[in-house]
């Protein structure tokens, strides 16, 4: 009797070690920043559509739509803006529980948005190195990784949640 019960109590502790150490192999979420900075010039102030139009360093004019937590009244034609996007990308195993989304989630505040979805992986060629998944839309899409790295320990039927963040910060240069 004691050598099973020795038995089932080894069984057990190797059977822990085994699970710890598969949730080690699981990929850890990874986040990816870039941050753009432009100088542009304003031509032309629309307030009631709440829009800018506005001419880059290079001379290409753009109507730029303006958020809604950002006010127009110290803005006028001539002034030099800084504008400055920063988007974060952020990668991980998605949550028991956590649903596919087919419209994704977005949140404003402070000038911030942020989009979630959870996708599935459909194929994975690492001599590309490339990732292609399915979104709960059903429609498939295909994307280079930059660094292969960042692909392992994913592989092909995990659900993986996806959250893309932009902010947008706006500074008048003096003069």
């Amino acid at each position: 009797m004691k050598r099973s019960i020795l038995t089932l109590a080894l069984a057990a502790i190797v059977g822990l070690g085994l699970s710890a150490r598969a949730e080690e192999a699981k990929p850890k979420p990874k986040t990816v920043t870039d941050t753009i900075s432009v100088k542009v010039t304003v031509l032309d102030v629309n307030k009631a559509k709440k829009e800018v139009t506005v001419k880059d360093e290079t001379g290409e004019v753009s109507v730029v739509e303006v958020p809604a937590h950002f006010t127009l009244e110290k803005v006028k034609a001539g002034d030099v803006v800084t504008l400055t996007y920063a988007e974060t990308l952020t990668v991980g195993l998605a949550k028991p529980g956590e649903m596919d989304s087919v419209a994704a989630k977005h949140v404003a505040a402070g000038g911030a948005a942020y989009v979630t979805s959870v996708v599935t992986i459909s194929a994975l060629d690492m001599s590309v190195p490339s990732v292609t998944f399915k979104g709960a839309d059903g429609k498939s899409h295909t994307y280079k990784i930059k660094d292969a790295k960042a692909a392992a320990g994913y592989k092909v039927g995990d659900k993986v949640a996806i959250t893309y963040t932009g902010t947008l910060q706006a500074s008048i240069d003096k003069k």
